[in-house]
């Protein structure tokens, strides 16, 4: 199975209406702070996977992890999806309440059995 990202984006909200298509609002690559630590309370992931060579139904579980400046991890999760045949999936993560204990760059991944699938990144800056 071949799994590529059409799109990852970090945005404060993301809704997807019943025919699957998907408005961001407020797309960002930085969050401005007055101090750290700080809660980033409307936090939203939002992508878009083709799913190729798939022969009978599956399931599929994507991994999500968000990692500190450091490297450590600071939040994770696992989305499970049934999928059968070629099959583009958007899926929508919203995460409430991120803790955010460090000035500079943060990283997503989103991986599947180990292989990243894709990644983003976001600073956090110090108001000026």
């Amino acid at each position: 199975m071949k799994i590529k990202s059409n799109y990852f984006i970090l945005c404060e909200k993301a809704i997807k209406n019943e025919r699957g298509l998907v408005s961001l609002i407020n797309i960002f690559e930085n969050i401005n702070v007055e101090g750290i630590p700080t809660v980033h309370r409307d936090f939203t992931l939002a992508f878009n996977l083709s799913l190729k060579s798939v022969k009978k139904e599956k399931e599929v579980i994507i991994d999500i992890k968000i990692f500190d400046p450091e490297k450590s991890i600071i939040q994770k999760g696992k989305l499970p999806s049934k999928i059968s045949g070629d099959s583009n999936i958007g899926i929508i993560v919203n995460v409430p309440d991120l803790l955010l204990s460090k000035f500079g760059e943060y990283k997503v991944v989103i991986s599947h059995e180990e292989k990243e699938i894709d990644k983003l990144l976001f600073s956090v800056k110090k108001n000026e």
